[in-house]
């Protein structure tokens, strides 16, 4: 089983690098973990056996080494969050939107069907949250650049799942 960590050199991706490099499962019922990529434009403190894909996700080389082989599990957890994505447009878009999608689309290509699981945020609800709770019938009204980036991406998401290019968790 091959699984790809986007976002590997953050707080959440590096702690579930270290696990699965250390289980080498992704759950006991699950077959073993042949190979685990971490990626991210700095990766470092990996355990041994992790091939390690440096670069900015939205480079083509960079891309092209997640699917050059094809991946059973992909865990997207990299993007530009909230503050940057308001400050710099341009460069939450690239990577939130266009590399985003430039994933979904190399995974879709592959002739195995892969289970992403896609990191999404708070943000989709937008400020003020609601007082009582959110759950699946809070209607997502995102007030920055970055919520609606990651709103974006869950429907497009749930697009690729509805036409079985993509399974998701």
């Amino acid at each position: 089983m091959r699984v790809v960590i986007t976002g590997a050199g953050g707080f959440v991706g590096s702690a579930l690098v270290q696990r699965l490099a250390t289980s080498g499962r992704l759950s006991p019922d699950k077959p073993e973990i042949s190979e685990l990529v971490a990626v991210d434009s700095v990766v470092s403190g990996e355990p041994e056996g992790v091939v390690i894909v440096e670069g900015d996700i939205r480079d083509a080389s960079v891309q092209q080494r997640i699917a050059e082989k094809p991946c059973d599990v992909i865990f997207h957890l990299a993007a530009v969050p909230g503050g940057t994505a308001a400050r710099d447009y341009d460069l939450g878009w690239s990577v939130n939107v266009e590399a985003t999608t430039a994933l979904f689309d190399a995974v879709a290509a592959q002739d195995n069907q892969a289970r992403l699981v896609f990191s999404s945020s708070i943000g989709v609800f937008g400020v003020p949250l609601p007082k009582d709770r959110v759950d699946d019938a809070t209607l997502p009204l995102p007030t920055m650049s970055y919520g609606a980036q990651k709103l974006m991406m869950e429907i497009l998401l749930a697009d690729y799942a509805r036409r079985n290019l993509i399974m998701t968790a």
